[in-house]
């Protein structure tokens, strides 16, 4: 996504929104204020205008997220996939490290790789993905020995592994603002410190009591789990010279893994996959380990303005200070879209939403940023938690295990080559506090 096509994008959107879809919202309003019937029509134009507005907003985001994209790869040291800019020393170093992450967690140790050694580990493991295992010369079995994964498949080397990566960071926003950590063991733990030690004023020559002795902190623990990508293709496809099995694989593998991972961040049931940060039973009375949320008062829907804003004001108070200042509000395209046509309690009802016309700039609502997660419920949808407002950062913690795999099986599926690909991946929430919900009931 270049620049000035998202420029374009948003200057187009903003004559669209100032021009046509403030006039058609603010009769929609009038004619619903005297209790009038509205024109399907009217309905109709607003609904064009909002999608229009939208798909250049979605443009924007996708330009935030490919530049958030290239700093999180430079910060992790994955080497860049473009031809003639490959730093072969580093992808080295990043395979040497995927190596002893997969030999520590089956109790085993390794001597590192070096520089030619992986040269042509990755030629043998191009060619490993052609033929299989059985057709590669013995020279290229001894080159692809020093990836072998003790599970069967034989490990991604770093540049392929870094184009999965950037395509799962590009569709997976979760990950853009959650903490991500990569462990090398199967969990990662920590502790909840949610007690703290009595005390007070007291005078000169004034009684001290003993102050109560905080409670122990309370341990948590991620396990990481297995998700799969098992692309097939024919075997005539994959001898085809002209093809990129590498590049086809990517996408397939990528594609999978953003779909199946981020639904699991938002809705996982914790059982087999990630806890979803969106899973959790949640009350309008706090207590650690039960999210809070403020309800609507309408089942499916906002109510009559100014009720929506009224409610998403008193999302944002229960959110204590410190984390405020990294916090977003999260909700599908259809929730944004409702939220747009909401207006406050002045005689011009005037919207409480203005979308962001600037290239880099996301869309603000009462001051906050919001990010679009297409797999959260939409608003229309009774009891749904179809807004979150707080710091994810703080949240949510997404925990990836070293290494992805690949075994290529030309046998079981004859005439085509499947290609089984897989990595571990956990997520659940850590810190209860940092995020709010607004429930649709």
């Amino acid at each position: 996504m270049e620049l000035h096509e998202v420029k374009a994008a948003l200057d187009e959107a903003g004559r669209l929104f100032k021009g046509q879809f403030e006039d058609v919202n603010a009769k929609i309003k009038a004619l619903e204020a005297k209790g009038a019937g509205v024109d399907p029509l009217l309905l109709e134009t607003r609904d064009k205008l909002n999608r229009a507005i939208e798909d250049a907003s979605a443009k924007n985001d996708q330009f935030i997220a490919m530049q958030a994209t290239v700093g999180r790869l430079e910060k992790m040291g994955v080497p860049s996939a473009k031809d003639g800019d490959r730093d072969i020393d580093a992808e080295t170093r990043l395979f040497n490290i995927e190596r002893r992450s997969v030999a520590a967690s089956k109790g085993t140790t390794v001597i590192d790789a070096t520089v030619d050694e992986y040269k042509a580990y990755g030629a043998a493991f191009g060619r490993y993905l052609r033929v299989g295992e059985k057709g590669l010369k013995p020279e290229e079995a001894r080159a692809l020995s020093v990836g072998t994964d003790s599970s069967g498949g034989y490990l991604v080397s770093p540049d392929k592994s870094g184009q999965i990566i950037t395509k799962i960071f590009e569709t997976s926003d979760v990950r853009r603002y959650a903490s991500v950590q990569m462990i090398s063991t199967d969990a990662f733990e920590g502790m909840s410190d949610l007690d703290e030690a009595s005390g007070g004023w007291v005078s000169e020559l004034g009684t001290r009591s003993d102050s109560t002795t905080p409670a122990v902190p309370t341990p948590w623990r991620i396990p990481v789990h297995e998700w799969y990508s098992q692309p097939k293709a024919s075997q005539k496809l994959v001898n085809d010279a002209s093809i990129d099995v590498a590049a086809w694989l990517n996408g397939k593998v990528a594609d999978k893994g953003s779909r199946v991972q981020n639904a699991a961040f938002v809705t996982g049931s914790g059982v087999g996959q990630p806890r979803g940060f969106a899973s959790y039973t949640t009350s309008t009375t706090y207590a650690w380990g039960t999210p809070e949320h403020v309800g609507t008062g309408t089942s499916g829907g906002w109510g009559t303005d100014p009720n929506g804003i009224q409610k998403l004001n008193s999302l944002m108070s229960l959110l204590k200070d410190t984390y405020v200042p990294r916090s977003n509000f999260f909700m599908n395209r259809m929730t944004k879209f409702s939220i747009r046509n909401l207006t406050d309690a002045s005689a011009a009802g005037k919207f409480v939403f203005i979308p962001s016309f600037v290239a880099g700039v996301p869309d603000m609502l009462l001051g906050a940023p919001i990010v679009v997660f297409q797999d959260m419920a939409s608003y229309s949808t009774a009891s749904a938690l179809a807004v979150a407002y707080g710091n994810m950062s703080r949240y949510y913690q997404i925990v990836d295990r070293q290494g992805i795999s690949v075994l290529v099986d030309p046998y079981t599926s004859k005439p085509y080559v499947v290609f089984y690909t897989t990595a571990r991946v956990g997520g659940d929430v850590v810190d209860f506090e940092a995020m709010k919900f607004l429930k649709f009931a």
